[in-house]
């Protein structure tokens, strides 16, 4: 593999985005060549493949080749990887830690006990602002609130020590808003992995959800944080590969093209 590269032009490249004197030369696959997608673009010269669970660029190319070192192929010719492996798709275990390490926070979800129309977004007529603290009535909780979304009616928070309870009364520092379960109105405390990340329908369209309620008849199906990467993660599975009759002859005319 390292043979077949030794002929490519070398970049820098910064390895770090706070350092600019952080550099490493690596090779210069991207300078500025686009793959000519008419080539290609045709039923005998590549085909779809299925990215099965943690596999590697390498293993692929192994397994399509021969040989580990035509990987670099599927990075050209699929746009959604001219990023490099950021847009890879992740193992199970790789999108599980990533989303663990994202989502973070707690969710608050307010809800009217009834139908009210008139207060159809709670968090926007709370008062509550981002930064301030929440603290429960015993006082052996509290929280910052680091985000309202007020059309997914949800206040982020942070919990600075100990842990609400749904049943808590939660007393703002700042805005005086107090958050409590009463005959009016009552909220939920979920892991924010598992709070909505929007609404669809039954026939998968994205919605706005309104008024929150607890007796709304419209049928709004949640889709989680977790899910939602999930789905992002699954759009990246199926990508083009070269077929093996075509790989050497594209790899040896790119290479020629690129040191131009």
């Amino acid at each position: 593999m390292l043979n077949f590269f030794r002929k490519f032009p070398l970049t820098s490249y910064q390895t770090d985005v706070k350092d600019p004197n952080a550099q490493q030369v690596v090779v210069d696959l991207f300078r500025g060549i686009k793959v000519d997608i008419d080539r290609i673009d045709n039923a005998n010269a590549y085909h779809l493949y299925e990215i099965q669970d943690g596999m590697r660029p390498d293993q692929i190319s192994f397994e399509l080749y021969e040989t580990p070192e035509y990987f670099w192929t599927f990075f050209l010719i699929n746009e959604h990887l001219r990023n490099g492996l950021h847009n890879w798709p992740k193992s199970y275990y790789q999108l599980t830690e990533y989303a663990n390490n994202k989502y973070q926070r707690k969710v608050i979800m307010p809800v009217i006990v009834g139908n009210d129309p008139g207060e159809a977004h709670l968090v926007g007529l709370s008062g509550l602002q981002v930064g301030e603290t929440l603290t429960n009535i015993s006082i052996t909780a509290s929280a910052k609130v680091e985000k309202i979304d007020v059309l997914l009616n949800q206040i982020h928070i942070t919990m600075i020590n100990g842990t609400f309870a749904a049943s808590d009364q939660l007393l703002s520092s700042a805005s005086n808003t107090v958050i409590r379960n009463t005959t009016q109105y009552t909220y939920t405390i979920v892991d924010e992995i598992n709070a909505p990340h929007h609404y669809i329908d039954t026939s998968g369209n994205v919605i706005a959800r309104i008024p929150f309620s607890t007796t709304d008849t419209n049928t709004y199906i949640p889709v989680t944080n977790l899910q939602y990467e999930e789905d992002e993660n699954d759009k990246y599975t199926s990508i083009r590969v070269l077929t093996p009759s075509m790989v050497d002859t594209f790899a040896e005319t790119y290479k020629t093209v690129i040191n131009a």
